[in-house]
């Protein structure tokens, strides 16, 4: 069978690193390292694994992300351990993200991991390294069919080596929070000059739907919406430049 996936990010010049699904019509579970040095038409088994979800009777929905190292020397994984999922009963059909959360780091082509940061109510969508001491958080609770806590969704920040978890923004009702959906780019997220983020956030309730795009100092502080749409149209963070 042909290796079919998504791109998360490059690792050099020629690997990248890929997710997909190890089952027919399901959701992305596993990530990989993909050399394309080797040429198109590749197979499953030319993709160094590196990570799978392991699902639990309880927990059976895709909640993981990745990211490379700011510096390319390691990789970051965070994984909702779903084992002990607090508000679980029977069984969390897909749809579900909540904590018990853990981020790890491993070298970057794959090797033992290290957990640095563990979270009981932190259901964590993006990790994204924005420097080669930080990271940002997207964490996002969500659940179709059973009551979680959405009091901790928002942007956060925590050192690479798991310390000074700090929360950046607070997710407002009805309100979607994302980073950059189209690059992994430490630029995509957070200026050049690494002292601002941006984030975008989607508000549902109405038609049309309201898209806004906000700005704020890494250093804390009241975000500020500098775009904001709602005539039926999309609109989008694409990431940083320089003037």
């Amino acid at each position: 069978m042909q290796f079919v996936g998504s791109l998360v990010t490059w690792l050099d010049n020629t690997r990248a690193y890929v997710r997909f699904a190890n089952f027919a019509i399901a959701p992305d579970d596993s990530l990989g390292l993909l050399d394309t040095s080797r040429g198109p038409n590749q197979k499953m088994s030319d993709i160094t694994p590196l990570f799978q979800q392991k699902f639990s009777p309880t927990f059976n929905y895709p909640c993981w992300d990745a990211d490379s190292s700011f510096d390319g020397s390691s990789l970051f994984i965070n994984q909702c351990s779903g084992i002990s999922a607090p508000n679980c009963s029977g069984s969390c059909v897909l749809g579900t993200r909540e904590g018990p959360s853990t981020i790890n780091t491993e070298p970057a082509s794959g090797g033992s991991p290290k957990t640095i940061l563990t979270s009981q109510t932190l259901g964590i969508a993006a990790v994204r390294a924005i420097s080669r001491g930080t990271l940002l958080l997207q964490v996002e609770n969500f659940s179709v069919n059973h009551p979680i806590d959405p009091s901790q969704n928002g942007i956060w920040r925590v050192n690479t080596d798991g310390t000074n978890l700090t929360r950046l923004t607070t997710e407002a009702k009805g309100t979607t929070t994302s980073l950059c959906q189209f690059s992994q780019n430490p630029w995509s997220n957070v200026s050049r000059d690494a002292t601002r983020y941006a984030f975008q956030t989607l508000t549902r309730g109405s038609y049309p739907e309201t898209y806004t795009l906000y700005t704020a100092s890494l250093n804390g502080g009241a975000p500020q919406s500098f775009a904001s749409i709602a005539d039926g149209t999309q609109l989008s963070l694409v990431g940083w430049t320089t003037m």
